[in-house]
């Protein structure tokens, strides 16, 4: 019944073809019974959800994600739905290509021979990589239960705690923290321990 030229640039569209195509035309696909499920029980009064994303058909056939929010209003004394859409496209093209990288790291770290981790400031590890049961015996989930007492064996704790207490000072100073080589013992499963040498970055 009303867009405001904002729809026009959005969709790539002209005014005129926007008036006579039922806005249904304009929702991708896999959205539309989505939307269309929320845009009814907004008229009929009913709670849904006030916003959400879904995909938009351009008029070139490529897809637009936006934000919908709406709102029930009474038009020429109906019930009816005040819209507004936000362009997100630039976010979702953003969020896809972290998780893509985030996969091909995870792949790499999970395939990799050497035991890669990442540790937060408390000496926990928040992430190991598998090669940790070839090393040590311990799968990555008990590694992950483990103290840092049961990480490092008692010979090489301290030089371990110095390093993270280097760690955090550089963390709380900002400044970028070089990258550091130690040589660390480490228990193992079976009873036995193994020396690993350990870059830090």
């Amino acid at each position: 019944m009303y867009f405001n030229p904002k729809l026009v640039e959005m969709t790539g569209y002209a005014y005129d073809e926007l008036k006579s195509i039922d806005f249904a035309r304009l929702i991708h696909p896999d959205d539309q019974e989505m939307a269309m499920r929320r845009y009814r029980s907004r008229i009929a009064g009913e709670h849904t959800d006030d916003r959400y994303q879904l995909r938009l058909m351009r008029a070139n056939d490529s897809i637009l994600w936006v934000e919908m929010s709406g709102t029930r209003i009474i038009w020429n004394g109906q019930p009816a739905t005040l819209n507004f859409l936000k362009d997100i496209n630039s976010q979702k093209k953003a969020d896809q290509l972290l998780k893509e990288s985030e996969e091909r790291h995870r792949l790499l770290a999970d395939n990799s021979s050497d035991v890669i981790w990442t540790m937060n400031l408390q000496g926990y590890i928040t992430y190991v990589s598998p090669s940790v049961q070839r090393l040590r015996g311990y799968t990555p989930s008990e590694v992950m239960n483990q103290k840092p007492s049961e990480l490092i064996s008692p010979s090489s704790l301290k030089a371990f705690l110095n390093g993270m207490e280097q760690v955090k000072r550089y963390v709380s100073s900002g400044e970028r923290f070089p990258d550091v080589r130690i040589e660390l013992e480490q228990p193992c499963k079976n009873g036995t321990s193994v020396w690993t040498e350990v870059t830090i970055s």
